[in-house]
C-alpha cells in the first residue's frame, strides 16, 4: 500500500497550499523535494491513509452493488458522499453488506421450500472399473536398507533430537553441519571481496547509498576482524599483538588471576624438565577433560597447547591421536563408525541455528552487492530542469535508498504475475486476491514487506475466507471512536545524559539512528524492540531482559549488561568494546559478525547462542556453562574459560589464540 500511495506525493504540493501547510520547495536538478513539518507531514500521511482505506471500502461496496436495488444504490451514493471519514465510510458499507446477505438469506428459504427427490444408491453396487491384481515377487531373501544402516544407538539418538528440531522449524529435509559451516565460509569470502570492492570504491571517491553505509564497517581500515585475519596469517604481528593485549589485561583482577595459574603451570612443567621456551604463546587447558566430543583437537601435534589434566574421552571419532585416539568410542565399541559422529555434529549444528544464519548472512551479501537494473520512465510531467515530478524507482533509490527501491521492484514483479481474471476483477470492482504464488512474492524472506506470520495465515485461507475477513475488518472499523494513523517509532531521536527507568514503552518500538550516550537502561523490560544503526556509549543495562529485539549495527562501548537476560535477541554487525555480561542469561542470541574487545561473561550461562564469523579478543567467560553454541569461524585471542562446563559446543574452524581452560569440562564438544 505504501509504493502505491507514493504516486500521491506531487500532489501534496497542492494540497499543502490549499490549506496553508508551511512547506519549502526543493530543486536540487534531480528531484523535486516538498520539505514541510512534521505535523504537516503526519497529517498528509493520515490523509493519505484515509484515501487508501476508503478506496478499498468503495471496491468492496462496488462489487455488491448488483444485489442491491436502484433505490438502495441511491441510498448509498448519498450515505458515501456524506462521509467525511473512514468510520462513516464504513457504516455505508456495512449497510450494502447486511442488504446483500438478507437478500441471499430470503433466497435459501425460497429453495429451502421445494420439494427434492434423492436417489439412494444401493449398498454393495459395482459403479465400473476393471481391476488388475498384480503377480507377488518371490526370493529366497529380502534385505532392504534402512536409514540407520551403519549407526549405533548413539547416533540414532542424535537423529531422533534432530527431526525432533526440524519439525519445530518447519522443515523436513535435514542439511549436513559440512553443508552449513561451507554456507558460513562462502559468506566469509563474499564479505571479503565486498569489502575489497567498498574500499577500491572509497579511494575513487565513489557516494555511499544507503544500502553501501548499512555495510560501512567492510571497509574500515581498523576493522577488527579483517585484523585479527591478517594476524592469523602472520605470526610476527600475532606475537606483537599479544604481547600488548597482555600488559593491558595485567591490570584486569580477571587476567592477573589468569596470570597467575599460568605461571604456576609454567613453574610446575620447569621443575619437571619440560620445554617451557614458548609458553606464553601456546593455549593452556586446565583441569578441563573433554567428553564425547564431535570433532578433534585442532592442535593435534600438541605444539601450540598444553593439556593438564585436560584428557579428550570417549570421543565419538577416530581422528585423533594418543590418549584420544585410543579412547575413543569407535575404537573400544565394536561397530562405532563416523556416522554417529555425523548425526551428533548434524544435530548440534541444526539445533544451534547455524543453518538458519548462514542463509540469512548469505541471502543479505546478495541483496546488498546486486546490481539492479532502473528502468526509464519516459513521462511528460517534469520539472524545469527536466526532471520527473512523480517517484521513479530511479529518484526513489536517489532518496531513499536500495531498501525503497526493492519495494518498487517487488510490485513490478508483482503485476507481472496478474492472470486475467485478477485483472478483469481489478477493472470491474477495484481489488482482488492474490494467489499463494504471488502471497509467498509479497510477503516471503526474499521481499522487504516479509511477514512470515501473515504470510502462514493467508496461504491458508480460501478466498472465500479471505474476503469474509475484509468485510469483518470493515465492520471493526464501525465499531471504531478514532480512525487515525499513529507513529510509534524512534527516529533520529538521539538520548544524551538521559536516564530511561521504567519506561518499558518507549523501548517497546523500533529505534533507528538514534544514539545514546551516558544514557543508563534501568527496570525497562523490552519485547518485539529492535535497536538499528543507534550506537550505545556508557549506556548499562540493568535489570531490563530484553525478548525478540536485535541489536543490528549498534556498536556500543563501555555499557554493561547487568542482571538483563536476552531471548531471540541476536547481535549482528554490533561490535563491541568493554561490555561485560554480569548474570545476563543468553538464549537464541547468537553473535554474528559482531567482535568484541575485553567483554567478560560473568555468571552467565549460554543457551543455543552460536558465534557465527564473530572474532573476539580478551573476552573471558567465568561461571558461565553454556550449550548448544558452537563457535563457527570465530577466532578468539587471549581467551580463557573459568569454571565453565560446556556440551555440545565444537569449535568449527575458530583458532584460540593464548587461552586457558581451567575447571571447565567439556560433553560433546
Amino acid at each position: 500500500m505504501r509504493i502505491l500511495l507514493l504516486c500521491l506525493a506531487f500532489l501534496a504540493a497542492v494540497y499543502a497550499n490549499v490549506n496553508q501547510v508551511p512547506v519549502q520547495y526543493k530543486n536540487n536538478g534531480k528531484v523535486a523535494e516538498i520539505q514541510m513539518s512534521a505535523e504537516s507531514g503526519n497529517d498528509m500521511y493520515q490523509r493519505w491513509t484515509n484515501q487508501a482505506f476508503s478506496s478499498l471500502l468503495a471496491a468492496v461496496a462496488s462489487r455488491n452493488l448488483h444485489h442491491l436495488s436502484e433505490v438502495e444504490q441511491v441510498t448509498l451514493e448519498e450515505c458515501s458522499k456524506a462521509a467525511d471519514n473512514v468510520i462513516k465510510h464504513a457504516r455505508c458499507v456495512r449497510k450494502v453488506l447486511e442488504h446483500r446477505d438478507k437478500r441471499k438469506q430470503n433466497r435459501v428459504d425460497a429453495l429451502g421450500r421445494k420439494k427434492s427427490t434423492v436417489v439412494e444408491k444401493r449398498e454393495g453396487e459395482w459403479i465400473g472399473g476393471i481391476r488388475i491384481r498384480r503377480d507377488v515377487a518371490k526370493a529366497e531373501h529380502y534385505g532392504l536398507k534402512t536409514k540407520t544402516d551403519g549407526m549405533t544407538a548413539f547416533g540414532a539418538v542424535a537423529k531422533v533430537l534432530n527431526n525432533v528440531v526440524l519439525n519445530q522449524k518447519n522443515r523436513t529435509e535435514p542439511e549436513s553441519w559440512q553443508m552449513a559451516v561451507a554456507k558460513v565460509r562462502d559468506s566469509a569470502h563474499k564479505r571479503k571481496a565486498a569489502r575489497k570492492a567498498f574500499a577500491e570504491r572509497q579511494e575513487k571517491g565513489d557516494l555511499e547509498t544507503l544500502h553501501q553505509l548499512a555495510f560501512r564497517n567492510l571497509g574500515q581500515k581498523h576493522n577488527m576482524a579483517s585484523e585479527l585475519e591478517d594476524m592469523i596469517e602472520k605470526p610476527d604481528e600475532m606475537k606483537k599483538m599479544i604481547k600488548d593485549k597482555k600488559l593491558k589485561m595485567m591490570a584486569d583482577p580477571v587476567g592477573r588471576m589468569t596470570n597467575l595459574v599460568r605461571e604456576g603451570v609454567r613453574l610446575g612443567m620447569s621443575l619437571a624438565g619440560e620445554n617451557t621456551t614458548e609458553f606464553d604463546e601456546k593455549s593452556l587447558n586446565l583441569i578441563s577433560p573433554r567428553f564425547f566430543s564431535v570433532t578433534p583437537e585442532q592442535d593435534k601435534n600438541g605444539n601450540g597447547t598444553v593439556n593438564v589434566l585436560s584428557p579428550s574421552l570417549l570421543s565419538l571419532h577416530n581422528e585423533g591421536t594418543g590418549t584420544e585416539n585410543l579412547t575413543s568410542l569407535p575404537t573400544l565399541i565394536k561397530g562405532f563408525n563416523g556416522r554417529d559422529q555425523q548425526e551428533w555434529l548434524n544435530f548440534i549444528v541444526e539445533a544451534a541455528g547455524v543453518s538458519d544464519q548462514a542463509e540469512k548472512l548469505d541471502t543479505e551479501t546478495e541483496d546488498i552487492n546486486k546490481i539492479k537494473s532502473v528502468d526509464d520512465y519516459e513521462k511528460e510531467v517534469r520539472g524545469e530542469s527536466g526532471q520527473p515530478l512523480y517517484f521513479t524507482k530511479q529518484n526513489v533509490t536517489d532518496m531513499y535508498g536500495d531498501y525503497e527501491k526493492r519495494k518498487v521492484d517487488t510490485f513490478e514483479a508483482l503485476s507481472k504475475t496478474y492472470t486475467k481474471q485478477q485483472l478483469k476483477e481489478m477493472n470491474t470492482t477495484g481489488f482482488s486476491v492474490l494467489t499463494k504464488e504471488q502471497m509467498h512474492l509479497l510477503y516471503g524472506k526474499h521481499s522487504p514487506y516479509n511477514h512470515t506470520e501473515s504470510l502462514h495465515k493467508f496461504t491458508n485461507m480460501t478466498k472465500t475466507q479471505i474476503t469474509n475477513r475484509m468485510e469483518k475488518d470493515i465492520e471493526l472499523i464501525t465499531q471504531m471512536d478514532k480512525f487515525q494513523v499513529k507513529q510509534k517509532d524512534i527516529v533520529l531521536s538521539p538520548f544524551v545524559l538521559t536516564p530511561l527507568v521504567e519506561v518499558w514503552p518507549v523501548l517497546n518500538t523500533f529505534v533507528v539512528l538514534s544514539p545514546l550516550v551516558l544514557s543508563p537502561i534501568i527496570l525497562s523490560p523490552a519485547v518485539l524492540g529492535p535497536i538499528i544503526l543507534s550506537p550505545w556509549v556508557f549506556v548499562p543495562l540493568i535489570l531490563s531482559p530484553r525478548v525478540l529485539a536485535p541489536l543490528i549495527l549498534t556498536p556500543m562501548i563501555f555499557s554493561p549488561l547487568i542482571l538483563s537476560p536476552l531471548v531471540l535477541h541476536p547481535l549482528i554487525l554490533s561490535p563491541g568494546i568493554f561490555n561485560p555480561l554480569i548474570l545476563t542469561p543468553l538464549v537464541l542470541s547468537p553473535l554474528i559478525l559482531s567482535p568484541q574487545v575485553f567483554t567478560p561473561l560473568i555468571l552467565s550461562p549460554l543457551v543455543l547462542n552460536p558465534l557465527i564469523l564473530n572474532p573476539m579478543v580478551g573476552s573471558p567467560l567465568i561461571l558461565s556453562p553454556f550449550v548448544l553454541s558452537p563457535l563457527i569461524l570465530s577466532p578468539q585471542a587471549l581467551f580463557a574459560l573459568v569454571l565453565s562446563p560446556y556440551a555440545a559446543s565444537p569449535l568449527i574452524e575458530s583458532k584460540l589464540i593464548v587461552s586457558s581452560l581451567i575447571l571447565s569440562p567439556s560433553w560433546l564438544s
